[in-house]
């Protein structure tokens, strides 16, 4: 059975898993946060709580199938397939406490605060970076991906600091909303008595003024050393997030960019050899049609220089093998070292 035997980091059922993992986690990610900090009816609702148990019983799976996933060793590039060796990998990597600390029931402890440890579970959303390097997607594909991945990221992290920040200021209900100013002399703000909607918006919207830095008027000690150090720390995410997407962003635009660079730079010999309209059509739909082609090819002449000796003879093997095998000259044979010598000869000649 999948769950009794050593798996491979990349088997087709353990990527599966993460994926439902990731899920998961982004559900603890969202829920938790609402629960924690506003405290919704629909919290005690047996379906929810039923789901959460459930949630957390798939979490306690995973820690134990981590014991048993293959691994890289960084010292000699090998996959680790002894069960003592991936298993003190993952109990001296120190993620196995964080894992634990991630499934712990600390709802039963009835301490608000504590109800946070359960976000740990975010930390396996860093699956899906993983998941997409791995991918056989094309590299246009993947940085769309690389793209969606950081505006998630950038709402999970807008969505738990707002709903810490309102725990914070709904402790002592002394802080108003800069908005709300203008309501101090005549009974305050009325966010605190609002239904569960208008406090989450509320929440979120100040989250969104932290990160970029606005001002909030903290009333206390608390809410200033909570202000002081996440507008600190939200300068870091802007620069991380906004400056991956910009990086991301421009590689996409890359191929198209250098590829409207040959149009004009043909469009601009073209036209100094004033030829006809004609000819200057035929010429553009020529590129145009095989733009893709050539990319195809360059792409390919990468690869294989990329790989080693032996696996590029391997893929050459692989390429030519089927046609081989249906000539007439090697149709009828069996012998693979004649085979081999003549796809090791390709290997040479053509590339």
């Amino acid at each position: 059975p999948f769950w009794l035997r050593v798996i491979r980091y990349n088997d087709p059922a353990r990527i599966k898993w993460d994926l439902v993992v990731i899920v998961f986690a982004t559900w603890n990610s969202i829920s938790i946060p609402l629960e924690v900090a506003f405290e919704p009816g629909f919290a005690e609702d047996i379906g929810y709580v039923l789901f959460n148990w459930t949630v957390d019983l798939f979490f306690v799976g995973d820690l134990l199938l981590n014991f048993r996933t293959t691994f890289f060793n960084p010292k000699t590039g090998d996959e680790e397939y002894d069960l003592k060796k991936i298993a003190r990998h993952y109990l001296l990597g120190g993620r196995v406490w964080i894992d634990v600390l991630s499934v712990f029931p600390f709802n039963v402890l009835g301490n608000r605060f504590l109800n946070f440890f359960g976000l740990l579970k975010l930390i396996r959303i860093t699956r899906l970076t993983s998941l997409i390097n791995r991918s056989r997607m094309r590299d246009t594909v993947k940085m769309m991906f690389k793209v969606v991945e950081l505006c998630f990221f950038l709402y999970l992290y807008v969505h738990v600091l707002g709903c810490i920040f309102f725990v914070i200021v709904d402790a002592h209900q002394v802080w108003t909303p800069p908005t709300d100013f203008i309501l101090l002399n005549s009974g305050g703000t009325q966010l605190y008595e609002s239904n569960t909607s208008t406090k989450y918006w509320y929440s979120v919207y100040h989250a969104v003024l932290i990160l970029v830095g606005n001002e909030l008027s903290p009333r206390n000690d608390i809410e200033l050393a909570f202000c002081t150090l996440t507008i600190t720390f939200g300068a870091i995410i802007n620069a991380n997030i906004f400056g991956n997407m910009a990086v991301y962003i421009s590689t996409l635009n890359m191929k198209a960019s250098r590829f409207q660079d040959e149009i004009d730079e043909a469009n601009s010999v073209m036209k100094n050899l004033k030829l006809s309209q004609e000819i200057k059509d035929s010429v553009i739909d020529y590129l145009i049609f095989t733009q893709s082609t050539n990319a195809m090819q360059k792409e390919f002449d990468a690869f294989r220089k990329s790989l080693s000796p032996s696996l590029r003879h391997e893929v050459t093997f692989s390429i030519f093998n089927k046609v081989l095998r249906v000539s007439k000259i090697f149709g009828s044979t069996q012998n693979a070292t004649l085979l081999d010598f003549v796809t090791g000869a390709l290997d040479i000649a053509f590339y």
